[in-house]
């Protein structure tokens, strides 16, 4: 997962996402070779962080007012609207690409 979450943090506020992405990703490959399976699920585990992300802030909110621990809330929540407005299987070519460098 380590690659994953590094994805999704390095992506929000970016104005190419997916660009990002697969520069993470073939930083990574280059000391952490990844399987085939796994780079088709490092999109889906990306996105499953900033979901998590966005779930511990509401959570946060319910029991301190530290604007600290939302930061990346909003950011969070406007990169899971970008990327679920693509297609799964873009996020999956653009993995396998990067990877594959």
């Amino acid at each position: 997962h380590e690659a994953a979450v590094a994805c999704a943090y390095a992506m929000l506020d970016r104005d190419d996402p997916t660009g990002v992405m697969k520069a993470v990703i073939h930083g990574f490959v280059g000391t952490c070779p990844l399987t085939a399976d796994e780079i088709d699920a490092l999109p889906s585990l990306a996105i499953a962080r900033l979901a998590t992300s966005v779930a511990m802030s509401a959570q946060q909110k319910r029991v301190s007012d530290d604007p600290y621990l939302r930061v990346s809330e909003a950011p969070a929540w406007d990169l899971l609207e970008r990327l679920h407005a693509m297609a799964p299987s873009e996020l999956r070519v653009a993995a396998r690409e990067a990877a594959a460098r």
